[in-house]
């Protein structure tokens, strides 16, 4: 009877055994067959919904940081525009100081260097421009622009602004 006992508990212990590898085989297979089964229908209804049209969601666009860049086409057009409906009060605001400040640097730039007669008198000529703008600009303080300036002096004025702008 003795040895009914122990070879009763091998026994049981032989198939606890059994039954323990075998419940780890079942339970692999058994979470292998949920983790692929919840990707196989995630794809499944990932694929119907891209036939039937429904994409997802665009991420907002960020502008990198300096990467605009200036058309000077543009920059010009835009000026002009706005120049054009400026009146000259308000322009004078707005640029005086800097259009006087650039001016005065052309000056200074001009006694330093030493330039050819006749590039000298071209320099000053278009300097006279300028100055010839700014009087007529000062003049007028109530008038348009547009009424104000030639056609010449309007270009003029826009390269001005585009020179202090950039």
């Amino acid at each position: 009877m003795g040895q009914d006992k122990s070879s009763s508990k091998d026994t049981k212990e032989t198939i606890l055994k059994v039954l323990s590898v075998i419940w780890i085989v079942v339970w692999t297979i058994v979470k292998w067959c949920l983790i692929t089964g919840f990707w196989f229908c995630f794809s499944i209804i990932a694929f119907t919904l891209a036939l039937g049209g429904v994409s997802l969601p665009q991420p907002r666009y960020i502008p990198k940081p300096g990467g605009r860049k200036i058309n000077p086409k543009q920059a010009k057009e835009q000026i002009r525009r706005e120049v054009k409906r400026k009146q000259s009060k308000k322009f004078l605001d707005e640029y005086e100081d800097m259009l006087m400040r650039l001016q005065q640097e052309e000056m200074e730039r001009l006694q330093r260097e030493q330039f050819e007669e006749q590039e000298k008198k071209e320099r000053l000529e278009s300097l006279s421009i300028r100055e010839r703008i700014l009087l007529k600009i000062r003049e007028n303080p109530g008038s348009l622009l547009e009424d104000i300036l030639t056609e010449e002096e309007m270009e003029e004025l826009i390269f001005m602004i585009l020179e202090v702008l950039l």
